[in-house]
Formats: structure tokens, C-alpha cells, sequence
């Protein structure tokens, strides 16, 4: 389009229950930052572009979303994963998005698995428990 100037900006898009969709329109490139939904555990973050193609646009895929290993499905099952492949204890918002789970669900299995004895918790965050 000729003249047309800078393409707009949108960021704030509301969902359909009134919560932000996380979608954000920045020269040309839409970026979904999270996608959510109370009853899903919450997916990658996935960078799409707005291409013209002859007289329509579509979306299309900048970067793929990373795989996920198919043998860790339980939610206590990635926790352990993430904290053996970390060189460090990790807080609940570094793992969160590393066991893509709710927080809420997040925060429920670290309380159980602590009190197991299968975590140990400090003020640097998780860690899998050293047992005797």
C-alpha cells in the first residue's frame, strides 16, 4: 500500500472473557506472548509475522515452538527434570514455564513433593532432596 505510513500498534487485545489475550501487533510482526487458559497448562511463546501474499495476508511462523520430551508427562516428572538439568536451585516462576503447569498446579505439587521428602526448598529456591 503506497503512502500508507507506519502500520499500527495493538497491544492489550481483550479476549473474549474480558482478560488480556496477550496479543501484540508491532511492525507487522505479531508476537503472542502467552496464551492461557485456566484448565490447559500454558504453551511456549510462538513469534508469527503478518505476510502479504498477492492481495491477502496470512500468518506465518517465525520460530517453532521447542519439542517436549514425550517420556516426562507427569507434572512431578518435568519438576524432576528441570531441577536435574539445572545448575541450580530453581524459584517456582523459573519453573513454570520450564513444566509448562498452571502456577496454582505448580505450586501444589512443589508443597507435596517437599513433603515427601523429594525437594528441599531454600532461599535460593527447589532442589532435588539429597537423600541419606
Amino acid at each position: 500500500m503506497e503512502g500508507a505510513g507506519p502500520s499500527p500498534s495493538v497491544t492489550g487485545v481483550m479476549g473474549s472473557s474480558g482478560r488480556d489475550a496477550g496479543i501484540e501487533l508491532i511492525d507487522q510482526a505479531l508476537h503472542v506472548r502467552t496464551v492461557e487458559h485456566r484448565a490447559a497448562p500454558s504453551m511456549p511463546a510462538i513469534e508469527l509475522e503478518l505476510v502479504s501474499h498477492n492481495e491477502s495476508l496470512a500468518l506465518q511462523v517465525l520460530t517453532s515452538a521447542p519439542c517436549v520430551n514425550p517420556t516426562a508427562t507427569s507434572i512431578d516428572e518435568r519438576i524432576t527434570a528441570a531441577l536435574i538439568d539445572a545448575s541450580k536451585p530453581l524459584s517456582a516462576s523459573q519453573l513454570r514455564p520450564l513444566c509448562r503447569v498452571r502456577k496454582a498446579t505448580l505450586c501444589e505439587r512443589l508443597t507435596a513433593m517437599t513433603a515427601a521428602g523429594n525437594l528441599h526448598r531454600d532461599a535460593d529456591g527447589y532442589r532435588i532432596a539429597i537423600k541419606p
